[in-house]
Order: C-alpha cells, then sequence, then structure tokens
C-alpha cells in the first residue's frame, strides 16, 4: 500500500513521465491485436492492454480524432480504449434512439439542473459537449438500469454528471451510455445508491489508509473536524471528475478503467500527501481541498 501511495503521489506531482508519445498507436495496435491475429486470446489482449495504460500511459487525445468526434460522431481511440477495458455491451443507434424515446426518466429534474452545471466554466467541454447530449445519455441510462437486473437500487446521484462529461469528450452518446451503463451495473453499483453506500465505505477507507500512512496530516484534518466524507465524497463519487482540469480527469479515468474503480481510494490519498506540507500550514484546509492546485 505504500509503494502504491507513493507512486500515485509522484504521478499527481508530475515528477513521473506522463506517457508515451506514441501511446495513441500503441493503444490502437493493442485494441486491434485479436482481430489482427486470431490466435490471440480476449483475456490476454486485455491484460496487456491494461497493462499498457498503466506502464505507459495515454496521451491527450490528438485534434483530428476531436475533430472526427464533433462532426461525424466517432469515438476516439481513448473512448474506444474506455468500452473495452469496461465490458461495455455494443448499443445500437435503434436501442439508444428508443431509450431516449421515452422522455424525461425519473430523475430528469434533477439530470436537467446537474446538466446546465457539468464543467461550466470549462470553454473547451462547453463547445464539444451540449447539456443536451448530456440529458439524453443521463435519462437513458436510468430509463435502462432500472430495468437491469441488479440495477433496482440505483439512482441518479450527483456527480454522474461529471463521469458522463468526461465519457462524452471522448466518445458519442451511444457508447457514453453503455460505458456509464456498465459503470452502474457492473464496477461501483454501491456508488449509485439512494445513500451512496460504495462512497460512504469508500470514504472510510481514506481515513484509515491515511492514518496508517500520515497519522500527523490525519491528526491535523481530524482536529479541523475534517474527515473524507467531508472533503473527498464529491471527488470519490465523480471518479475524480468534479476537480478540473478535464484533461487531467480524462487521465485519471484511464487508470481508474484498466486498475478498477477501487483505486480511487489510494488515488485520494494520493492527493492528501501532495499537498501534505500546505495542509498542514493551512488554518482552513478545506478550501485547499476544495479547490486544489491544478497538477504540475
Amino acid at each position: 500500500v505504500l509503494k502504491m501511495l507513493s507512486e500515485l503521489a509522484e504521478c499527481f506531482d508530475g515528477s513521473r513521465p506522463r506517457c508515451e508519445e506514441n501511446s495513441v498507436s500503441m493503444v490502437q495496435h493493442a485494441l486491434k491485436a485479436p482481430s489482427i491475429d486470431p490466435g490471440i486470446k480476449i483475456s490476454a489482449a486485455l491484460f496487456s492492454l491494461r497493462q499498457l495504460v498503466l506502464n505507459k500511459g495515454l496521451q491527450a487525445t490528438p485534434d483530428d480524432e476531436m475533430r472526427e468526434l464533433r462532426e461525424s460522431a466517432r469515438t476516439t481511440t481513448r473512448g474506444s480504449m474506455w468500452k473495452v477495458l469496461l465490458g461495455a455491451p455494443h448499443v445500437t443507434c435503434e436501442e439508444y434512439l428508443a431509450l431516449v424515446g421515452r422522455g424525461p426518466s425519473a430523475f430528469h429534474s434533477k439530470i436537467a439542473d446537474d446538466a446546465f452545471r457539468t464543467f461550466a466554466s470549462d470553454r473547451a467541454f462547453t463547445a464539444a459537449v451540449t447539456q443536451e447530449q448530456l440529458v439524453r445519455v443521463l435519462n437513458a441510462v436510468m430509463h435502462h438500469v432500472g430495468h437491469s437486473p441488479g440495477g433496482e437500487d440505483i439512482v441518479y446521484v450527483q456527480g454522474m454528471n461529471g463521469v458522463c462529461g468526461a465519457l462524452l469528450c471522448s466518445m458519442n452518446e451511444m457508447d457514453a451510455f453503455a460505458c456509464l451503463s456498465a459503470l452502474a451495473l457492473r464496477h461501483c453499483p454501491l456508488y449509485f445508491t439512494k445513500c451512496l453506500d460504495g462512497v460512504q465505505r469508500a470514504c472510510e477507507l481514506v481515513d484509515a489508509a491515511l492514518a496508517a500512512v500520515d497519522p500527523e496530516l490525519a491528526a491535523h484534518l481530524r482536529a479541523k473536524e475534517l474527515d473524507a466524507k467531508i472533503y473527498a465524497l464529491p471527488w470519490i463519487l465523480s471518479l475524480g471528475s468534479s476537480v478540473p482540469p478535464l484533461s487531467e480527469a480524462s487521465r485519471l479515468l484511464d487508470l481508474l478503467f484498466a486498475g478498477g474503480v477501487h483505486l480511487t481510494v489510494p488515488c485520494a490519498v494520493a492527493r492528501l500527501a501532495r499537498l501534505r506540507g500546505r495542509l498542514l500550514a493551512a488554518d482552513r484546509p478545506m478550501a485547499l481541498l476544495r479547490r486544489p492546485p491544478p497538477p504540475s
């Protein structure tokens, strides 16, 4: 655990290489490997892809891919990678439109309110993703999970809008719908319950991990009456997308989708480790935790 936190803290501090310059082409090759060589097992190809993402990283999406996403709804390499890592099913346009055609879900009013606020100050996001897209995808997801096995207790919660927005920056609506549905039904269903059961447990683990690896910082935050349910819950619930810039949130999703959503816990502690000196010196550390400085 200590080694993992140390490595993650270095990544957040920008002191390690972030990604290979040719990482997009490497990921493209990994995605196509099973179709190029039928002898390669899917499990082996998926393992190689995960290792590539975790060890090499993926550079920012090229401009030509972003242009194709806007003009022809073609999912980017990063989006295709996310879909494979999450095991998201293929969704046809007809299937997606049938869900959209059901109209507003039971959570529409909350969805519409949150869509208005999603990355509102990020000009690149607002130029690429519309509120209408967010509303359509989120309502479709809620229609779908409500009638899926295991989805009975899943509700719309604030934070899903940020994840959906990050997905739409790299993929079309059908793929974003498939990935968000996979997250809700398979990867972190307890994150999206009425009482946020999974997020509450994750916050408890953040407190326990911080106390184990940095007792001084943990005691300082406790003295300020700050526990992870206060400062880390929005970040964990949104899978890190609640903290700008969006480009960094996308790279964090690379890590979470490749290594597992449970990595939100050590990542949350790594963020604290990076801010350690400033947090210990701050009279009001919550202000720093609410809007931390951007990565180096």
